[in-house]
């Protein structure tokens, strides 16, 4: 196993895999601060899909090299 030797960029949401886990807080507590009838608009069904798909994403994102190329300069649009 190789470990990230550039840490402090994952945690700043640089990773597709801190991004997803991410979203997975952010839909968990979402879903916990709603009151319990607009709870029931959604099934829980969707928001346990949402949750899973975000993992996975996750998962996949772990496994990726996310190193920046040669050429990457950092700059959206560049």
């Amino acid at each position: 196993m190789k470990l990230v030797t550039d840490w402090r960029k994952a945690i700043t949401l640089r990773y597709l895999s801190s991004q997803a886990h991410a979203l997975q807080m952010a839909i968990v507590g979402t879903w916990l601060m709603l009151p319990a009838d607009m709870r029931a608009v959604v099934p829980v069904k969707y928001v346990l899909a949402a949750v899973a798909a975000a993992g996975a994403a996750g998962f996949i994102g772990r496994m990726i090299d996310q190193s920046p190329k040669p050429d990457d300069t950092g700059r959206a649009g560049a």
